[in-house]
C-alpha cells in the first residue's frame, strides 16, 4: 500500500542525501529532490526504429 510506498521513497531519499530521514517524510523536499535529479539528468533515451518488415513467414503454422 502507501505506506510501502513512502518506505521505498524514504529509503532511496536517505540515500541520495546520505543522512537518515524520519517519518513521516517531507513529499514537498522530496519532489523538489526528484525534479533536480529530473532536470540535471544526462541519461538519453535511445529511439529504437520500428520495422515494418512482415515476419509471418519465420512463424511455423
Amino acid at each position: 500500500g502507501i505506506g510501502s510506498v513512502e518506505l521505498a521513497n524514504v529509503m532511496v531519499y536517505s540515500a541520495l542525501l546520505g543522512q537518515a530521514i524520519d517519518l513521516p517524510m517531507d513529499s514537498a523536499a522530496w519532489e523538489a529532490k526528484l525534479n533536480d535529479l529530473i532536470a540535471n539528468s544526462t541519461h538519453e533515451k535511445k529511439v529504437v526504429e520500428v520495422s515494418n518488415e512482415d515476419f509471418s513467414a519465420s512463424f511455423r503454422k
